[in-house]
């Protein structure tokens, strides 16, 4: 009886684990995005101020 408790409690542990680890995998991607949106718009801002300096 306590093998199959402790077995019963094993499964969504593990599932658990797993959902974790994919979460912290996708966290970790939309950090990336998130920089990477960033430096583009950085850029972007100072592509901007370039060619506003060269209309004025």
């Amino acid at each position: 009886l306590e093998y199959e408790r402790k077995r019963d409690m094993d499964a969504p542990v593990s599932k658990l684990s797993s959902a974790l680890g994919s979460l912290e995998e996708e966290l970790k991607e939309l950090h990336k995005k998130d920089s990477d949106i960033r430096q583009a718009m950085e850029e972007g801002e100072r592509y901007m101020e370039e060619l506003k300096a060269e209309v004025d």
